[in-house]
């Protein structure tokens, strides 16, 4: 799958070659290519449902570059606490934007990471950030967009981020 991914072909362990040797080899190799078509398309169908669905109170936009996407006088909550969002806090360039986290986690709440506080999801409203930054794998994206959705009762700005 990785080497699929990467436009490459695998040089030594060819289908024919696999298929060949014992029909043991060749049911092994079908149900591999069933299992990574599977979950390629799920992957693809995943991240296209996400792109398009609408929320009441927040306006969702998926960005590869937060730097280009953050205008110089915004607040920014980060959601959740990731590795890849610490890591964002961590940038001097866009360090002074940021106002805390916000996790579902209780081990996380009231936390100090980086020097930014960790709240609750409750706690949303009175922060009042001008944008939402959402750095986590898609398959926890919904779930989370939802609950952000919830808390805040203007049309607030969620950047996605594409990972």
């Amino acid at each position: 799958m990785l080497l699929k991914q990467y436009g490459m072909t695998a040089g030594h362990f060819e289908e024919n070659h696999l298929s060949q040797v014992s029909r043991q080899g060749q049911i092994l190799l079908a149900a591999v290519s069933e299992k990574i078509a599977k979950l390629e398309s799920k992957k693809l169908v995943a991240t296209e449902a996400e792109r398009n669905i609408q929320y009441d109170n927040i306006e969702v936009s998926f960005v590869s570059d937060v730097f280009q996407a953050l205008q110089p006088a915004e607040r920014v909550l980060m959601v959740p606490v990731t590795p890849q969002a610490v890591d964002l806090t961590k940038d001097e360039a866009i360090q002074s934007k940021f106002i805390g986290f916000v996790d579902r986690d209780a081990i996380f709440q009231q936390k100090i990471i980086n020097n930014l506080s960790v709240y609750d999801y409750s706690q949303i409203k009175e922060l009042a950030p001008d944008v939402i930054l959402l750095s986590v794998h898609h398959q926890h994206r919904n779930s989370i967009l939802d609950a952000i959705n919830e808390q805040v009762n203007l049309m607030t700005k969620v950047l996605v981020v594409d990972q």
